[in-house]
């Protein structure tokens, strides 16, 4: 989620008759090559150990890596949920989503320390995010139903992995591709918390007059009152692609994803609220309050489409090129201080219930471009990614008792509480990214198995920023600076055997600061001195055993931060806070492993011993828990699906000072379902199933949300109680 819950402004259905150029994509058709331009996407046969594990390392990875397939998200994971659910059963990730899975948008995702904003997230191969903080919303774009594959690989990459964070890892989502066959699938869930979730996709299977072309559109509608105390959501999904072979050797393709959703927000509760209302506390059904559901809440559009080309040369050589535009228009609304402490009558009238209304409207457009060339001893591998996105930001201080419809900065329910600010506006800004990278690498086979990938690569921003009001100064700021670095990266890759693959990775990583750090005074009067990147120099080894029986994979990972920026929670009126944290470094360990007991049952472990701390003073990085673990079981056999998941999330610091310690916790999770094969001439099979999240009914603080605005009190985050869903398809 990003720090400073910015809004999108209404509109926006982009139009791609003005991307020119074409794009890359990563379908083989005929003849047609395949390029490096996202995960590397592992199948393995039903049944066994690889099919049924929740994430499985491939034998191909060159860092570590765990892959979640199709199987493992329509079996266990909650039809609402977004990818942040999928990725907590990974090694290392934890995540906080307190109003239930996918029904607010995920707090402090976190890989092995590295929170949003300091790792990668990739949709199909495309880099996203907001360019002010590079953090993710998601519950925006696209939908889990949606999704055939989730990659999450724990280090830099290759020359060849581009995006704005790359160095703490990637979570790259791969979408459906259209069935070869027509076929539709009606579906639907409900549960607790008044959720319901429905939909239909439709697949036109191979069309011959078209020369194969096939293309799918699935629509989808989730409504909840969500875990929290009216944390409501209504959220509607339209996800299309299509495939078209073009020639034997090259091969287009179309997607696109509209995204609508209206949900309430909170700012987590402190422990009075707590102890007064229950752990499910959000906030309350009082016009007079500014907790009042009626003034916190968030509307917001996106899209996000992209044009593939893939061709083969011919000779050895393959060409992608990826256009790409997505956008994010958000509007939000909240109470100055919805957790109490800020008594009404401030700033306008004696009674009134302050407020304020934000806007984030951003729209990205940007281009991937590959070009491979393979030799009898080696594949060179070439290519850039430019993106340019624009961002406007603005905060206004409003009065809600005179109503939240009318933002004209004349109107009586617009003013401020702060002498000197004109109009009520706490920030009002223009802000440009520019990011270009190029690459180049080459994998050299010097021996049967063997392969060792040098590379490097260029990483360029630009950033810009005009400020009539500037957020934290409240002044005007103009200001641009440009960052760029030459990236380093091996990797070495050898393939033991059909069964046995070990590797070892060095890259250096490269950040630019934030827009954030731009927000103080301080900054902003000697801004060239003290905008300085982050980088880091990252160090793994790993190895993978795999059969059809037993998968096992391990690794230690070794990271140099060299002037990191920490976001840590600060008061509910600014958000959160950036300081330097100098130089920090992570190391740890990590595995997980599959086996395939006897027949349909199948057992799987996996588990981190992490540590992240200061160099200077030896204080752990906040948000960073010590250790993960998790251990499953499955049954799958002649229709029956069952499966048990248990995912323990160790200490943590809640903030960097060390006093806001959070225990250590585990969340059980049950799922049941059968298929029942009809094969009539319309329905071919329905699926039934039940869900059941945090089967023990654990209860507690899961994570520190923040600071009030006016006494510095504590917000939390609590566990989600146990809560159930009941699913049904038909596919037909």
């Amino acid at each position: 989620m990003s720090s400073s819950c910015v809004r999108p402004y209404r509109g926006a259905v982009s139009s791609l008759a003005i991307i020119t150029g074409l794009a890359a994509s990563a379908l083989a058709h005929g003849a047609a090559a395949q390029t490096t331009v996202g995960p590397v996407v592992v199948t393995a046969a039903p049944n066994s150990a690889p099919f049924e594990a929740p994430s499985i390392a491939p034998l191909e990875a060159i860092q570590p890596t765990s892959e979640i397939n199709r199987h493992i998200i329509e079996n266990i994971i909650q039809p609402t949920a977004n990818y942040e659910t999928i990725i907590e059963l990974t090694p290392s990730v934890s995540v906080v989503a307190p109003n239930g899975p996918g029904l607010a948008e995920a707090q402090f995702a976190q890989i092995r320390g590295f929170q949003d904003g300091q790792f990668n997230l990739t949709l199909d191969g495309i880099a996203w995010g907001d360019s002010n903080d590079f953090t993710h919303h998601t519950t925006s774009y696209v939908m889990s139903h949606d999704l055939g594959q989730v990659v999450v690989d724990r280090g830099p990459g290759t020359a060849s992995t581009l995006g704005d964070a790359t160095f703490g890892g990637t979570v790259s989502l791969v979408t459906k591709d259209p069935a070869l066959t027509q076929q539709g699938e009606i579906y639907g869930s409900a549960g607790s918390y008044g959720t319901y979730l429905g939909g239909g996709e439709f697949d036109t299977g191979e069309i011959k007059a078209l020369n194969g072309a096939r293309a799918l559109i699935d629509v989808e509608h989730l409504q909840s009152d969500g875990r929290l105390s009216f944390l409501g959501q209504n959220r509607t999904n339209i996800f299309a692609k299509v495939i078209a072979p073009v020639t034997a050797n090259t091969t287009v393709s179309f997607t696109s994803n509209y995204n609508f959703v209206h949900q309430n927000i909170s700012l987590g509760s402190t422990i009075p609220e707590i102890k007064q209302f229950g752990y499910n506390y959000g906030l309350n059904n009082n016009p007079q309050s500014q907790a009042y559901f009626g003034y916190n809440f968030d509307h917001i559009t996106t899209d996000f489409e992209y044009l593939d080309v893939n061709s083969n040369l011919g000779d050895g050589w393959t060409f992608d090129t990826r256009p790409y535009t997505y956008a994010y228009y958000h509007h939000g609304y909240n109470g100055e201080d919805p957790n109490g402490e800020t008594p009404n009558g401030t700033g306008f009238g004696p009674n009134d219930v302050p407020g304020q209304f934000l806007r984030n409207l951003y729209r990205s457009w940007g281009d991937i471009t590959r070009v491979e060339k393979t030799l009898g001893f080696a594949v060179l591998r070439t290519g850039f990614w430019y993106d340019y996105q624009v961002n406007h930001r603005t905060l206004i201080e409003t009065d809600d008792s005179l109503g939240i419809e009318t933002f004209d900065p004349n109107s009586p329910n617009v003013g401020s509480k702060q002498a000197g600010v004109p109009g009520g506006i706490d920030r009002e800004q223009r802000n440009v990214l520019e990011t270009f990278q190029t690459y180049f690498e080459a994998d050299i086979k010097p021996l049967p198995g063997l392969d060792i990938t040098p590379g490097f690569k260029w990483d360029y921003f630009r950033r810009d920023i005009k400020a009539p009001v500037n957020q934290g100064t409240l002044t005007a700021l103009y200001y641009g600076h440009t960052f760029d670095k030459l990236l380093p990266s091996v990797t070495v890759h050898y393939q033991m055997n059909d069964n046995w693959s070990v590797y070892a990775q060095f890259a250096e990583g490269f950040l630019a600061p934030n827009l954030n750090v731009l927000y103080t005074s301080a900054n902003a009067l000697n801004l060239d001195n003290n905008l300085q990147p982050q980088t880091t120099y990252n160090y793994q080894v790993g190895g993978t055993y795999r059969t059809s029986r037993l998968t096992v994979s391990a690794d230690y990972y070794y990271i140099n931060f060299i002037n990191e920026i920490l976001k840590v929670p600060g008061p509910s009126n600014i958000g959160a806070v950036f300081i330097n944290a100098g130089g920090t470094v992570y190391k740890g360990v990590e595995g997980e492993a599959d086996y395939r007991i006897w027949g349909p049952f199948t057992v799987y472990a996996n588990g981190s011993v992490n540590n992240a701390k200061d160099k200077a003073l030896g204080y752990t990085i906040p948000d960073s828990p010590k250790a993960t673990a998790a251990l499953g079981f499955a049954y799958d056999h002649d229709g029956l699906y069952g499966s048990i998941f248990g995912k323990y999330v160790g200490p943590q610091f809640g903030d960097i000072n060390q006093f806001q310690h959070i225990g250590g916790y585990t969340i059980t999770d049950l799922a049941m379902n059968y298929t029942f094969q009809v094969n009539q001439e319309v329905i071919k099979k329905i699926k039934v199933g039940l869900l059941i999240d945090n089967l023990f009914d654990k209860h507690g603080i899961s994570q520190l949300a923040g600071y009030t605005a006016l006494q510095g009190n504590e917000l939390f985050w609590n566990i989600v109680p146990r809560n159930w869903t009941v699913t049904m398809s038909a596919s037909f």
